[in-house]
């Protein structure tokens, strides 16, 4: 046993598929080799022999096993894919795969109560907190952002409350998933894709969850804003002046030669008190 373990090199989760329908490890893998992962070394996978098709994936680089276990959960058409780590040591059948890592948004927080401490105190309604967003312990983004450990057995939380010190109100405030897994919006457990798997009885299934409870990821909304110039009453060469406004992100290649040969004929003369600005043409 012991040469046996020695002979497993490299960096080793088991990976498993949130979803009552199964799929061929080698096609998921190759998928999120083509569309999600940008992983450096080699990856090999091994099936396993179980009944939730769980396999296990040998990353050639400590770097690649890292950002795969950070940036959880993975998604295969929708489903969720979860990688727990794996030693190598034990039986891969007995590793456990009923918690998934995700980050949550509590959203509309009023700014005195975006505090860290304040993350961490969801732990009681969110699952086994990890990580709360900050910059040198300060809220800086727009929701409170908190990494936990939901409980796949478990219904979703769609929001959490609590009440304030000296205060009898409740306050509650609505949470979202970020890159979510499809989940039932009948009794809320992650992977319930079929009816056949939910435990409400068909005759009392109704849908208690919403459908946006799934948002992408944060750093993804945080997209570079797009800014034009905007010049006034300026002449285009005609007896009329206009006001326009010239985005260069959609300016055609044309246009931006014009303007370009317009700036370097621009030249500055100081002559006296006064300053004027010759511009020539050519």
């Amino acid at each position: 046993m012991e040469a046996a373990r020695k002979a497993v090199t490299g960096f080793l989760v088991v990976g498993c598929l949130l979803s009552p329908f199964q799929a061929n490890p080698r096609v998921i893998l190759d998928d999120l080799r083509n569309t999600a992962w940008k992983n450096q070394g080699v990856t090999t996978l091994q099936e396993v022999a179980s009944d939730d098709g769980r396999f296990i994936l040998n990353f050639a680089a400590e770097s690649d096993r890292r950002s795969v276990l950070k940036a959880q959960p993975w998604h295969f058409k929708r489903d969720g894919l979860i990688f727990p780590e794996f030693d190598g040591k034990g039986d891969p059948t007995e590793v456990d795969l009923g918690v998934m890592t995700i980050w949550v948004q509590v959203r509309d927080l009023p700014f005195e109560l975006k505090t860290e401490s304040l993350g961490w105190s969801f732990e009681d309604q969110l699952g086994e907190v990890l990580e709360v967003s900050h910059r040198n312990h300060v809220i800086v983004e727009k929701y409170l952002r908190v990494r936990v450990k939901i409980l796949l057995h478990e219904p979703l939380k769609c929001s959490v409350e609590f009440t304030p010190l000296c205060s009898s109100e409740i306050l509650r405030f609505d949470v979202k998933y970020e890159k979510l897994p499809l989940y039932c919006e009948c009794c809320g457990i992650v992977g319930h894709t079929s009816g056949r798997f939910c435990k409400i009885p068909s005759e009392k299934r109704v849908v208690c969850f919403p459908r946006n409870l799934s948002v992408e990821p944060y750093w993804k909304s945080q997209g570079a804003s797009r800014r034009g110039l905007l010049f006034g009453n300026y002449s285009r060469g005609d007896k009329n002046s206009t006001t326009s406004i010239v985005n260069i992100n959609n300016a055609k290649p044309m246009d931006v030669v014009k303007v370009a040969a317009a700036v370097s004929g621009l030249s500055v003369s100081d002559k006296g008190p006064a300053s004027s600005v010759k511009t020539t043409t050519g």
